[in-house]
């Protein structure tokens, strides 16, 4: 494994709540609040115990961190650097909705070290944008992208969401079109997960909102592998896909297990595998509690766990499966120091058999047909009786 570590800053903004979110956010926070709750970060950031090496990637996630003032984001970033050295074209990404910022804000974001941006879109029809509670306009959205441009972004990512309800397979198609004849560089296409608690659950649960058959879903997704691959996209992960070197650095990180800090309300962070195993903590979520806690230098920690390395050998190879790429055998003996077989026996070979799994040249991945049932073929190596 690189050595190094990421960073998850997360910015609880928003306008209005989405039907489907279930993050730890915040609508109609101020000005003043919003720049407080940065200082929060970085008051969190100053006592955080770091993991060895430079930072390899910054991630602002949310929430809405476009609502964010450029100079705060600027600071924390500052924050960052001023702790642990930030790795030479490190990427920081800041997540961005259409319609919450400006031709100069972003210039702004610009200069103060973001350099990629992530356009939540979600959906290219006026109805499911407005389903979804999304407070833009597709117009709004590709403006965003002409604007980014103009700020001089080279590396934009856009997300979106199939399976919605009542969504149609042309509908899905549609929504591709649109988005790749923005030509961004990365696309996040997620299947719906409809979270409890959420507006979208309770409007499924009462039948006001009926989701489309497992089979049309899986069309959906089927629909990405067949049209954009001739438009430059390589997937090269379960939900994403990437013109040539313009992966999510950020994501590979977690997927290959690597050490990450999370700062902000209900952030995660991974101290990475150790001989004694690893550890997982996570921030409490209550958004102004966790202002207060960090801004009184406590620690705003809620929970943790200890993963055993059994535990780790099992997410190795779930996160890493994750990747088109798949999995090295001898990375994972490195790490755990036993191969693949002794570690699940029976497993690896068996989905291989059924065709799930492809195993050549030291490597291990998902089949295509793999990728369709992805979540089942994960629940093999997370088996109690692993190892």
């Amino acid at each position: 494994m690189s050595g190094g570590f990421a960073v998850y800053v997360h910015v609880p903004f928003c306008v209005r709540r989405c039907t489907y979110c279930d993050f730890p956010v915040v609508v109609g926070m101020g000005s003043a609040e919003r720049s407080r709750y940065l200082d929060a970060v970085a008051a969190e950031w100053a006592s955080e115990a770091l993991p060895a090496g430079p930072v390899t990637s910054v991630y602002f996630g949310g929430g809405t961190p476009s609502l964010a003032d450029p100079r705060d984001i600027g600071r924390v970033l500052e924050a960052i650097g001023g702790r642990a050295p930030i790795q030479a074209g490190a990427e920081v990404t800041l997540e961005v909705n259409p319609g919450t910022v400006a031709a100069g804000s972003l210039a702004d974001f610009r200069q103060a070290g973001v350099n990629r941006m992530s356009l939540g879109v979600q959906a290219a029809q006026p109805h499911h944008l407005r389903q979804l509670h999304r407070e833009h306009t597709v117009a709004e959205a590709h403006l965003a992208i002409r604007q980014m441009r103009r700020a001089g972004f080279h590396n934009v990512s856009v997300d979106a969401i199939y399976g919605l309800p009542a969504q149609t397979v042309r509908e899905w198609r549609d929504t591709l079109a649109c988005l790749t004849s923005w030509e961004p560089e990365h696309l996040s296409l997620y299947a719906l997960q409809v979270e409890a608690g959420t507006p979208l659950a309770r409007a499924v649960g009462r039948g006001d909102a009926v989701l489309p058959a497992e089979d049309m879903a899986g069309d959906m997704g089927d629909l990405a592998d067949v049209l954009l691959p001739s438009l430059g996209y390589r997937r090269y992960e379960v939900s994403n896909f990437a013109q040539p070197g313009r992966e999510s650095r950020h994501n590979q990180a977690y997927w290959r297990h690597q050490p990450y800090i999370g700062v902000g309300a209900g952030a995660h962070s991974f101290s990475g595998p150790g001989p004694d195993g690893a550890r997982r903590w996570w921030n409490v979520r209550h958004v102004r509690a966790y202002m207060a806690s960090a801004l009184a230098g406590k620690d705003p920690t809620a929970g943790e766990e200890h993963l055993s390395r059994t535990q780790l050998a099992g997410e190795f190879l779930w996160l890493g499966l994750r990747e088109a790429a798949g999995v090295s055998e001898s990375a994972f003996r490195e790490v755990y120091g036993r191969s693949l077989p002794e570690a699940v026996p029976g497993v690896v070979e068996g989905l291989v058999a059924q065709h799930l799994l492809w195993r050549t040249g030291g490597r291990l991945g998902l089949t295509r047909r793999g990728f369709q049932i992805s979540n089942q073929v994960f629940e093999r190596f997370l088996s109690p009786n692993l190892g």
